[in-house]
């Protein structure tokens, strides 16, 4: 469906979101300057065929939807198999200075690896 703020401007009836679909409903209307789209494939193809010239912006709530389901607000990071109980200590004795140095450089960091154990 393409709408304004007020009332409908073209609409397509279909079961399926796909490129074909897309492009009937492009047909109804004047080619645009910008689209601002979700990313769905059919939408795009229809796009770039119907009107070449448009500008395409993905959506940015989309796109923060998207890079949220695959990299989580919340992780799960466990201790690898046979290492100390936290990073800090792996670190301390492993690499001889490193935790030294991340205190220096970054003080932040410490108090997040300790509690990764």
């Amino acid at each position: 469906m393409a709408y304004t703020f007020d009332h409908i401007v073209a609409c397509r009836w279909c079961t399926k979101e796909d490129a074909y679909n897309y492009t009937r409903l492009f047909d109804q209307l004047q080619p645009p300057l910008i689209v601002t789209t979700d990313g769905q494939k059919g939408a795009l193809k229809a796009i770039t065929t119907t009107w070449p010239t448009t500008k395409i912006q993905r959506c940015l709530v989309h796109v923060k939807r998207n890079v949220q389901k695959h990299v989580t607000l919340r992780p799960v990071l466990s201790s690898p198999k046979g290492t100390p109980g936290s990073l800090l200590e792996t670190a301390e004795s492993h690499h001889c200075g490193t935790s030294r140095r991340l205190a220096q450089t970054r003080p932040r960091v410490l108090p997040h690896l300790r509690g990764l154990a």
